[in-house]
Formats: C-alpha cells, structure tokens, sequence
C-alpha cells in the first residue's frame, strides 16, 4: 500500500524533506545537552531486558508499536535482503537468517499465527502475544523507573481492542494513568492511511510508579465506573468540538479514550455485578458511544434521524463519525448496536456493505439502487 519507490525529488516527503527532518531533530537533541554537564549514554538494546539498575531512571518516554498497524519486520524485508547482498560479508553474523526475525517483534502479526490453532482465532492469538510481550517491556520499565518516577507512552490507533491491549498491558505492570494529552502528530497525506478512517492524532498516557508499594485495592462495580466514564467522555467531545481544531472525528473520539482510561486505571480492578473482571474495552467502548451520541446532536436533527429507518439511521452515523466508506469491522458493529441492528443480518438482505479483509465497504447510491431505465433482465441482482 506504501511505494518504495517514491520519487525522491518531487512533492512532499520526498528526500530531501526527509534528510532535513532527520538533521533537524538530532541538531535539537544535541542542543538540548549543550548546557548539561552530566554524560550521556546511548543503549541499543531489547527493551525488555534492559542493562539499567533497579529504581536509576526517572522518566521514561517511549513509543511503542500500534499493535497491527504496521508489521515493521515485514517491511525491513525489502531492505534486507539488499543489504545482505551489500554487507553480508562485512556483517556476517547480521544476516545469518534468510529474512528478519517476526517472532521476536512486539505487534499483533496474524500472520504469524495462521493455522497454528483450531481452539484460537490467528487474531485472538496475535492479541495475546502483542499483550505479553509489552507487559514484558512495561514490566522492565516499571523496575528502572524510580518510585513516583514518570512514563509517557505515545499511542495513535483507532481500534478498541489495540487500546484494549495496550491499556490491559500498563495496568498488569503496575503504573496507573495519571493523565493524557491528544496532541496533532501525524501526517493528513501520508499514503497508508488515505481513503481510511485514519486519526491525525496521538495521545500520550502518562503513566507513574507508585511512589509506596502496590497495594490490593477492593474491585469497584462497573456500574459505578460507567457513568463516571460516560460523562467524562462527553465533557471531552464537547470540549474538542468547541473548540474549533482541526480535528477529525476519529481524532476526537480516540480523544476521549484518554479521561476514560485515567478513569478506568484508577479503579482498577473492576467488576461487573457477577463479580467477573471488566476489560478496559467495555469502557472504551461506552466512551466511544457517549461521543457518537454528542456527535449525533451537534451534527443531526434528533427528530430527523428518529423518523428514518434503522438501517438508513445506521448508514448515515457511519458516514459521520468516521468520514469514510471504509471502516473497521468492529466500529461499524458496534455503531449498528448502538442503533439496534446487527449488521450481518442486514447485509444480505440490503447490500449495503461488503467485507474487506477486517474492514467493510460501503455501498454508494450507484452499488445499491438499481436504474430503473434498465430493462429487469439488465438490472444486477446484487442491487437492491
């Protein structure tokens, strides 16, 4: 979806523009040490197996891979290979495997798990792996950090469960979110992300090692935590609305996860009235409602929408909250609970979407509605 071979001396992100970002950025880190007269030590190592003293560090910052989004060790193979060609005997003993190794990097790689399991979907599978190895990072960040020290996670993703997992994996560690700051971080035009739901936005979780040692807490109800969440959400949305950015849907709902994680962290554990553990996603998925609904106020007539059809209802939020024909799977479900339809009842019937790999499609007026200047022979079945 990316070209490599992208023209070097034309439009933006070319070469040079690249280079110039690249010096730029290093000119302001030596800056930043120019006054300083402690030392400075630069490590290359696995992050979860640091060679860093228990309680030396002070601050952490780190940006860790967007759980699916990209699979780098897959996109490293196109360099590779060249540069084994170049170094291999230079480096011998960095190109002693044919490709990069995908078992030892931290994402949500499916493909790694295709048909390894018939009890597991590869999806499920991969989430699991994604969350034990950031726990295993997260945990070997807990142990340099001094007590009260202080964690900032970079984190832009747009799906729940990757939030889920990312959350699950901090919490399991021992920080609590403390506080999050959404931030305009990436590029509107870069080639991955055009013609999605993308978010322009990051949002850094700060997360803090307790200054005393954990202690067990009580669990508290979701039905406590629920409603807290639900309003702090809103207030969010309503917030970033107001004030007038340049923010697209997706920005401010992935906004609001912020509060409703430093929510949720806080009463950590939580549990429903069966006593069983609440995920973070239950909460993140009320957050996610709260803001299609302040959305549906400040963008549609309530009366209006009330008097149209479910599925009509269903179709039009999709185009609203996330700008795009193309939307992952699990919002445009989720989306569909919140009106009261399941979309895969729907789908045969109306043909309204397709599936596209974990996204669907939607149909545009041209895919769903038949000419009627055709004859009934040269109408297509699929159109309803």
């Amino acid at each position: 979806w990316a070209f490599v071979d992208n023209n070097p001396t034309a439009g933006s992100l070319c070469y040079r523009d690249v280079a110039d970002k690249n010096i730029e950025s290093y000119e302001k880190i030596v800056d930043y040490l120019r006054n300083t007269k402690a030392s400075s030590k630069v490590l290359s190592e696995d992050a979860s197996d640091l060679s860093i003293q228990d309680d030396e560090v002070q601050a952490v910052v780190v940006d860790p891979p967007y759980y699916d989004s990209i699979i780098y060790s897959e996109m490293a193979d196109f360099f590779y290979v060249w540069m084994e060609k170049y170094l291999g005997d230079v480096y011998p003993n960095m190109f002693d495997s044919k490709l990069t190794d995908k078992s030892s990097e931290a994402v949500a790689n499916v493909a790694e798990y295709e048909g390894v399991s018939d009890e597991k979907s590869s999806t499920e599978l991969a989430k699991e792996d994604y969350e034990k190895k950031m726990s295993e990072i997260f945990n070997e960040l807990y142990r340099v950090l001094e007590a009260g020290g202080v964690m900032t996670v970079m984190f832009t993703h747009k799906e729940t469960d990757a939030w889920d997992t990312l959350t699950k994996s901090l919490i399991n560690s021992g920080f609590t979110i403390t506080s999050t700051h959404p931030i305009t971080s990436e590029i509107p035009n870069r080639v991955s992300q055009q013609g999605n739901a993308s978010a322009n936005s990051t949002l850094l979780l700060t997360g803090r090692k307790p200054k005393s040692s954990k202690e067990s807490k009580d669990p508290t109800l979701w039905s406590n935590v629920k409603q807290e969440t639900h309003k702090a959400a809103r207030e969010s949305a309503e917030r970033l609305i107001e004030s007038n950015l340049n923010l697209t849907k997706t920005d401010i709902i992935i906004s609001a996860f912020g509060p409703t994680l430093e929510i949720f962290s806080q009463n950590y554990p939580v549990v429903d009235d069966a006593e069983n553990e609440v995920s973070p996603k239950k909460a993140l998925e009320t957050a996610r409602k709260a803001v299609v609904d302040v959305l549906v106020e400040k963008n549609l007539s309530q009366s209006n929408l009330e008097s149209i059809d479910l599925v009509s209802r269903w179709y039009l939020l999709c185009w609203l909250v996330h700008e795009s024909e193309r939307i992952h799977y699990d919002e445009a479900r989720q989306l569909g609970m919140g009106v009261g339809i399941d979309i895969d009842d729907i789908k045969r019937k109306t043909k309204i979407w397709k599936k596209r790999r974990d996204d669907i499609q939607l149909a545009s007026s041209e895919d769903r509605v038949s000419d009627i200047r055709k004859s009934k022979q040269d109408k297509s079945s699929s159109k309803s």
